[in-house]
């Protein structure tokens, strides 16, 4: 049975830019490690014309950036 992609063409988009942000971001973490996470945040945001929140957004609904916990 073939599954019908019910999305939007705007919703389409959203998602691959969103893996392209993920993408970009392992991409850096793995060759820079060294780099702070928002560091690098920054930066993808800059590109995107996104805010470091909304990268932080997209990495933490895909499992990519866990946030510290303040006890």
């Amino acid at each position: 049975m073939k599954e019908i992609d019910m999305r939007t063409e705007k919703e389409k988009k959203v998602q691959e830019v969103h893996r392209k942000v993920c993408d970009m971001y392992k991409r850096v973490r793995e060759e820079s490690p060294e780099f702070a996470p928002h560091r690098v945040m920054r930066k993808i945001a800059e590109q995107f014309g996104y805010t470091t929140n909304n990268v932080r957004v997209i990495l933490v609904q895909n499992d990519l950036y866990q946030p510290r916990v303040i006890k």
